[in-house]
């Protein structure tokens, strides 16, 4: 693109007409001959000589006065004096494109020549105001450029085409991308038809559409032209000829902007290389351009010290070849130190950008009061607040002199001066600089300045020294009215949690519930829409936004809105589950066709475009906006929206599935209520963890997090029946996980520790979580517990009073619940068939050949583990960052490859499935050894098989993974290594589990369950579950921790045939359980408190 040509190439009009006047054609050749030499001051002096003496000889309008005025702009553009050189270049432009222009040539030919003079004299205009970051003059002038060659030359000439690039150009660097688009393709099209389709100047014109689509995130079309362009490249030029630079160039931006940084890097380095070889120290400044891109990769990846290396190189090679981007790079330095917090530096170099903006612009420009206001900042950082405010008072001054009084620059420097008074405690001009700042952000048009700026100044009304609460609710509530309706998701959620973290603790909102239930429903909206249209922020905005949904559960329970407070607390159970599997998943169900995936991907990337546009536009101010894009992409945007909602119901009837991965709907509290009956109660926990406030990004600001700590979070049990829902306060000052962890820890000791030693953690936890519900579920038979985070590990029903006391679930069928709205869905489950799928006996260890894991499996290796003392070993020390971008980037086969994770063979479940065979499902089909794999799983999914199955068993190691929970599995074959001719990996994560095509009544993971020591996090129990009862399975039974293979197998065998006799999978559950509990051998719970069924 345009861009990349770094030295403009100045046309020189050296007119072939023979000068009357000796002294001015002595003047005029002196002048050029300086020029030539590079010595623009002298050849400036003799250029307005030849001036002075034409008047006189020709008179104003001549040909040869407007020749000389374009060559004065000229030299004084080289010279830096760019006043001078516009107002000479504008009195050329004025004489050549007068109707009374003179030359010794006839009118008609003067005419003509004067035509294209005054092309000439606009694309150095053009290219002037461009050098000076004025776009709107610069496009301007282009523009005009290309009307005039469109009379001089016609549509399909060369300079036309030119002319054409010039104006895209431009029109990119505005932002008007469509227009630019148009501009690109149009000389495209000319250079087709005039030089074809293999020349140079065509591969150019792709370069420049490439990157416009590049910037417009339509990065398919922008790699199959950039690809075009090389092949044109490769055709007629040596590999390293220049023009490579230029699209190797393009390459890296394509790469950078799609988060390929190796690549981008890559591309970068060979762009200089050939820059280097072409020009060497010849143009320096050149490299030093290309430096200077190579350094915004280093600073995507965070890298301060290969950033800082980079720009002292192009500071370096600017200062051997003078450049005025020299002041750009020394900015950027002073940037970089002041982010380091070395401040010494960064004031220094600030003062020499200040000092180089001075040799190259002059003192009074825009640029130089934007440097004034960097050293403000500066020393504003330093806390030297009256320093701070002697930068900001002569940036301030030189705005003003500017006329600049209403614009982004001096906005941003009104709100930096509040900011100072506030720091020196001067709290009147602070609210007086902070109301400009609302004054001038509301001129503008920039709401979300405005509502940010009502936010700092509701802060200031709060300072205890400065209070005026009445004042302070005003601006946050005006803050939260402008941000409901911003396009900009993240910064809305921001606001409203800065918002919500402040006014909760306030006691004069304490009955502002129309504000509150507001805000709740603006979050839960936002992240919603987020999540369907912008997959990367999801993660994101569900750690931002889960204090408030338990704050909202909360608050609605406090004001007696019980069916709002369940609703909330389903809302909160369904996103932390859609943010594990993500909205790909939903698109891999066999179900949705080919043409239903492509419609979706297209509609959502129509979607993007139009919101890009929104915001766009919205960033603007009123002034600058353009209404006619704004509402072509609202309008867009509805139908995309609408379209896409449509398709998705379309799917949604014929795969209910597809609905609870993409976009699943909360159950109602009345509906709820309905499904209980008689017999059913549902006990929904929410527990309050001050932990969660770590994960949010903006609690990172100090003032934000001591009001979110002063807020007062409370914990509840929601309890649901047929007649009415009960909020029970909870205990919040109570430790549950640890508790729990102890309690766990104890039980899996077994026979080291006695039940005397966590006798006192199980009756703690009876009595603040099941005492305080006890009076509310009297004469029903079934308990339906939902639970919260690491309640999911907690085996309620072995919980009791005293050692003297039965246990919770001797007297209650316990069931779990991953959520009310899942299982009153996968309730609907009716399968007619009673057969079986058994899995077990799977290779597990990668030390081990076939043979070996054969003897090991039949129980006469040696390196067999009963499963209640298997164990995963090394686990690796990898940050979460760095596991996310593996998996991100590599897949999950390298992610597990990375966690170092290493599996024994459990010949324990081969005899499980032995005796299931034997006493409960003599036709069962079972799949052992190489054939328990992954692969085969996913292969019976595909073609039916698998929901022909009433049950699944999985005698499987198990793992929950406390870095990334939806990475947590149930294990395979593959994982050995040794089945080379499938192509998963052998872990059947939440997002996989959840594809599969199941009409079940149970799936019973009767795994070796492994959390890799201290249980951090509930989510993977809790994820899996919901996986298998969102595939299709009424019922899922899972294994708290790993009990011994005899125990297990008993345990099944047991349970299945009472399911068989007509009991529920919950009763039968609890009637083995009391049978264990009754027994000499097996009455400890270590034995059977660990067996849990979800439904």
């Amino acid at each position: 693109m345009k861009s990349k040509k770094i030295f403009a190439l100045f046309s020189f009009i050296f007119i072939a007409y023979s000068a009357s006047s000796q002294n001015s054609k002595s003047y005029f050749q002196i002048a050029n001959e300086y020029f030539n030499k590079g010595d623009y001051k002298s050849a400036v002096i003799n250029y307005e000589m030849s001036l002075s003496n034409d008047k006189t000889t020709y008179g104003l309008n001549h040909i040869y006065i407007g020749n000389d005025y374009f060559l004065i702009g000229e030299c004084y553009s080289k010279i830096g004096k760019y006043d001078n050189a516009i107002s000479n270049l504008k009195k050329a432009l004025e004489i050549f494109e007068s109707s009374k222009i003179q030359s010794a040539k006839t009118a008609s030919e003067t005419k003509a020549d004067a035509a294209k003079f005054a092309s000439d004299t606009a694309l150095e205009l053009g290219n002037i105001y461009e050098a000076l970051g004025e776009y709107k003059n610069a496009l301007s002038y282009f523009k005009k450029e290309l009307s005039i060659n469109l009379k001089v030359y016609g549509e399909s000439h060369i300079k036309t085409s030119n002319a054409y690039r010039d104006v895209g150009y431009m029109d990119y660097q505005c932002g008007n991308y469509q227009e630019s688009i148009n501009e690109f393709t149009k000389a495209l099209e000319i250079r087709n038809l005039t030089l074809g389709e293999n020349s140079l100047e065509f591969a150019e014109s792709l370069i420049d559409l490439a990157e416009v689509f590049t910037a417009t995130e339509n990065y398919t079309t922008a790699f199959e032209k950039l690809k075009r362009a090389e092949e044109i490249y490769t055709s007629l030029l040596q590999s390293d000829n220049i023009n490579f630079a230029y699209l190797y160039q393009s390459f890296a931006d394509y790469y950078r902007r799609t988060a390929n940084i190796n690549q981008s890097l890559t591309y970068g380095f060979k762009a200089i290389e050939i820059f280097d070889k072409n020009y060497g120290e010849n143009n320096s400044a050149s490299i030093a351009v290309y430096l200077a891109e190579i350094e915004k990769c280093y600073a995507l990846m965070g890298d301060d010290s290969r950033s800082l290396s980079i720009l002292l190189k192009c500071k370096k090679y600017y200062e051997t070849h003078p450049h005025q981007n020299l002041t750009n790079v020394l900015s950027s330095i002073s940037d970089i130190y002041s982010n380091k917090g070395d401040y010494s530096n960064a004031i220094f170099y600030c003062q020499e950008a200040i000092k180089t903006s001075k040799k190259y612009w002059g003192e009074k420009t825009i640029g130089m009061a934007g440097l004034y206001h960097s050293l403000g900042l500066i020393y504003g950082l330093k806390k030297d607040y009256e320093t701070a405010l002697t930068f900001y008072a002569k940036s301030l001054d030189l705005y003003i002199e500017l006329e600049q009084e209403d614009t982004e620059e001096i906005l941003s420097l009104v709100g930096s001066i509040a900011t100072a008074f506030f720091c020196l405690d001067d709290y009147e001009k602070a609210e007086y600089y902070q109301n400009e700042v609302c004054r001038r952000a509301n001129i503008l048009g920039y709401t979300g300045t405005e509502a940010t700026s009502y936010y700092d100044l509701g802060i200031l009304y709060k300072n205890p020294d400065f209070q005026n609460i009445k004042k302070s609710a005003e601006c946050f509530k005006k803050s939260f009215e402008l941000r409901k309706n911003s396009v900009f998701y993240k910064s809305t959620i921001d606001s409203a949690m800065r918002t919500f973290y402040i006014t909760a603790g306030l006691d004069s909102f304490s009955n502002e519930k129309d504000f509150f239930h507001e805000m709740f429903s603006l979050v839960a909206d936002t992240s919603e829409h987020a999540r369907l249209d912008m997959a990367s922020l999801k993660s994101d905005l569900l750690k931002e936004t889960l204090p408030i949904l338990y704050y909202a559960i909360d608050f609605e329970a406090k004001n007696n809105n019980l069916e709002n407070a369940f609703e909330y607390s389903e809302m909160l159970r369904s996103r932390g589950f859609l943010d594990q599997i993500g909205l790909e998943r939903a698109l891999s169900l066999d179900g949705v066709t080919e043409s239903e995936r492509k419609q979706i991907k297209e509609l959502t990337k129509q979607i993007s475009i139009a919101r890009k546009e929104i915001e766009t536009q919205s960033s603007l101010s009123a002034n600058k906006r353009d209404s006619e894009k704004m509402s072509q992409a609202e309008k867009n945007l509805s139908v995309a929206e609408k379209a896409l909602s449509k398709l998705d119901e379309k799917i949604a009837k014929r795969l209910p599935t597809y609905a609870q991965l993409r976009n699943p709907k909360t159950v109602k509290a009345k509906d709820a209520q309905k499904w209980c009956g008689k017999n059913r109660v549902i006990l929904e926990y929410v527990l309050w963890n001050p932990t969660i406030l770590d994960d949010c990004e903006i609690l990172k600001e100090s003032n934000t997090r001591k009001c979110a700590e002063d807020i007062k979070f409370s914990s509840y049990c929601l309890i649901i029946t047929n007649k009415k829902i009960t909020a029970v306060p909870l205990d919040s000052s109570y430790d549950y996980n640890s508790a729990i962890n102890y309690l766990r820890d104890a039980i899996t000791h077994w026979p080291i520790k006695s039940e005397v030693t966590f006798e006192n953690q199980r009756n703690e936890l009876y009595e603040k979580l099941v005492q305080p519900v006890l009076p509310y579920i009297k004469g029903v038979k079934d308990v339906l517990i939902v639970p919260d985070g690491n309640l999911a590990f907690l085996p309620f029903d072995m919980l009791r009073e005293n050692a003297d006391s039965a246990d919770f679930g001797k007297k209650y069928a316990i069931g779990i619940s991953p959520s009310v709205s899942v299982s009153m869905i996968a309730d609907k489950v009716k399968s007619k068939s009673s057969d079986a799928l058994l899995f077990g006996g799977a290779w597990y260890d990668k030390s081990l050949s076939e043979e070996e894991h054969n003897q090991t499996l039949r129980g006469n290796g040696k390196r067999g583990y009963d499963r209640s003392f298997a164990t995963v070993d090394n686990q690796t020390r990898l940050s979460v960052e760095d596991l996310q971008n593996i998996l991100k980037n590599e897949g999950s086969a390298k992610y597990f490859d990375q966690k170092k994770l290493n599996w024994h063979d459990l010949p324990g479940t081969v005899v499980e499935l032995e005796a299931l065979q034997k006493a409960t499902f003599k036709k069962a089909t079972v799949e052992t050894q190489k054939s328990a794999s992954e692969a085969t799983l996913k292969s019976m999914s595909k073609n039916g098989l698998l929901s022909n199955y009433s049950i699944l068993h999985f005698a499987c190691h198990g793992y929950f993974d406390n870095d990334l929970s939806e990475m947590s599995s149930v294990l395979f074959s593959e994982v050995s290594g040794k089945i080379s001719e499938s192509q998963d990996d052998g872990y059947l994560t939440i997002g996989e589990a959840c594809s599969l095509n199941l009409n079940a009544q149970m799936v019973c993971l009767s795994a070796c369950q492994t959390g890799l020591g201290e249980i951090k996090k509930g989510e993977g129990m809790v994820g899996l579950s919901r996986a298998f009862m969102v595939a299709g399975s009424k019922n899922v039974g899972v294994t708290l921790w790993c009990v011994d293979d005899e125990a297990t197998a008993e345990f099944m065998t047991r349970m299945y045939k009472k399911v068989k006799s007509g009991m529920s999978y919950s009763e039968a559950y609890r009637k083995v359980k009391n049978e264990f509990r009754n027994s000499d051998e097996y009455k400890h719970p270590y034995y059977w408190a660990a067996f849990v069924v979800y439904e």
